[in-house]
This record gives C-alpha cells, sequence and structure tokens, in this order.
C-alpha cells in the first residue's frame, strides 16, 4: 500500500461523478536539445506549460492557412474583430 492508501481523512463517500475529460491526440516530435530548452524558457516566462506553448504555436500556424476554429480569428469567414 502507498501512503495514499493509508490516509484515514478521505470520506470514500464523498465521491462525486464528473463527465470524463476529452482527450486529444497525442504527437510527439523531436528538437534540437537547445531549442526545446529555450522553448521551455519561453513557456515558464509565459506561465504556461510546454504542451500549452506548442498548441499555441500550431494553432497560429492553422489561422496563417485560413484553418483556425477559434471563434475571434480574423481568418475565419466572419470571424474576427470588426
Amino acid at each position: 500500500m502507498t501512503d495514499v492508501d493509508q490516509r484515514d481523512d478521505i470520506d470514500p463517500t464523498s465521491a462525486v461523478a464528473v463527465e470524463p475529460a476529452k482527450l486529444g491526440t497525442i504527437v510527439s516530435l523531436r528538437l534540437p536539445g537547445d531549442f526545446a530548452a529555450a522553448l521551455r524558457d519561453v513557456a515558464n516566462r509565459r506561465g504556461v506549460s510546454l504542451s500549452d506553448l506548442l498548441r499555441y504555436a500550431a494553432g497560429g500556424v492553422l489561422c496563417e492557412e485560413g484553418m483556425c476554429t477559434c471563434p475571434s480569428c480574423p481568418s475565419r469567414k466572419g470571424g474576427g474583430a470588426a
């Protein structure tokens, strides 16, 4: 048993059912070490995870291609700021 299994302060009847999270597709990529380190530094400065930073960058590429799904994107038909 682990320490978590031995805790007395958890009421097993207090569980609440929640909707399962919608999981995305995992994509793997290889980056040179210095490139990955620089991206981690940027993510840390912005207060986001490396995955969040890469998703943001990928979203930018989709917007450039006119394939963005965000409602405020100017590349979407009818989207963007007026």
